[in-house]
């Protein structure tokens, strides 16, 4: 709903700010000590590339790449969860 109401760039705009965030916030978890090297290297990786895809998301707000953009959203959790479980589990 946010585009109809701010448009496609200021919404871009909205959700880079929040990926900084996002971001932001899984790097917390090994600098308190719950988690390992092995999920620091993939959440840095998976941040740099969702980082890249949201930049890609700013320089051209359209439907298509705003839908790209989510798809990316939720292979980045996944991959997240997955390195959170192997980095507890080994």
């Amino acid at each position: 709903m946010l585009p109809v109401v701010v448009g496609n760039s200021k919404t871009a705009w909205y959700i880079f700010l929040n990926t900084i965030f996002l971001i932001a916030s899984s790097l917390l978890l090994p600098i308190y000590g719950s988690l390992g090297t092995l999920y620091t290297v993939v959440a840095i990786l998976a941040g740099g590339y969702f980082i890249f895809r949201n930049i890609q998301l700013l320089r051209n707000p359209s439907k298509e790449v705003a839908w790209r953009n989510f798809r990316d959203s939720i292979i980045y959790l996944k991959i997240i969860f997955i390195a959170i479980i192997v980095d507890v589990v080994f």
